[in-house]
């Protein structure tokens, strides 16, 4: 089962579980069934020694992803607080390799697992307009680029807020003069798309795939002089990372 958040005319994915109560005459498969889903997966999902079941006992339904292009099990991990491994044993699944369109299931979270898996460097006080707003940066900035791509050049607007060589202000870092090729031609008015979106959402959680850089440029694009002067971190994709 998915939901999706409105956040100012678009819509952000988001994982939901559902809580189910057992009635009598339930089985595992009925269950799975009505979901959507095995009976092996609601099992492991709910982490459930054998397939008995009670009258009364509450199950958790787990939410199903479809993937897309450029996902990974690591980035889909990454997006819901899980791990790997998790995703693999729930689905039954071992092989490394997804194709578009397939449908898994996102494990079940304890309150306890969700809370550690939050990130320490989490960025805290944004908005939904916010998330729109970094995703439309993002869009103008990496909409061709991979997911981990997308997520590192949020991650770099979101080191420039806490930067004391830059604005201290989402918008303020976005709209300061030339900073951005997004803003400067008028990209970022251009609707982000649900990768974008994602990937806002993974870089404000505090997912920095660049780890740190306070810059970001296309070699294979003219780009000012001065920008070979920053020490470089990696290179995701099309773009160099820098300090």
């Amino acid at each position: 089962m998915a939901i999706t958040i409105l956040v100012t005319g678009l819509a952000l994915p988001a994982a939901a579980q559902t809580a189910y109560t057992v009635k009598p005459g339930d089985s595992l498969y009925l269950i799975g069934r009505k979901y959507g889903i095995t009976s092996g997966q609601l099992q492991k999902a709910n982490n459930l020694p054998s397939t008995t079941i009670y009258s009364g006992q509450v199950l958790q339904i787990p939410s199903i992803y479809q993937v897309r292009s450029g996902d990974s099990w690591y980035l889909i991990g990454q997006r819901y607080g899980v791990t790997v491994n998790q995703l693999k044993t729930v689905n039954n699944l071992w092989s490394d390799q997804l194709y578009v369109g397939q449908k898994i299931v996102i494990p079940v979270r304890s309150n306890s697992s969700s809370s550690s898996s939050t990130p320490s460097r989490a960025f805290t006080g944004y908005s939904r307009d916010d998330i729109v707003l970094l995703a439309r940066v993002i869009n103008g900035e990496a909409g061709g680029e991979p997911y981990i791509g997308q997520v590192a050049v949020g991650a770099v607007i979101l080191n420039r807020v806490k930067s004391a060589d830059f604005p201290n202000t989402l918008s303020g870092v976005i709209y300061q003069r030339n900073a951005f090729e997004a803003v400067t031609r008028g990209l970022i008015w251009a609707n982000p798309g649900t990768s974008c979106l994602n990937a806002a959402q993974d870089a404000l959680k505090g997912w920095d795939p660049s780890e740190g850089a306070l810059f970001f440029y296309n070699p294979a694009k003219p780009c000012a002089s001065w920008i070979y002067s920053r020490p470089v971190i990696k290179r995701i994709g099309n773009h160099v990372f820098a300090r």
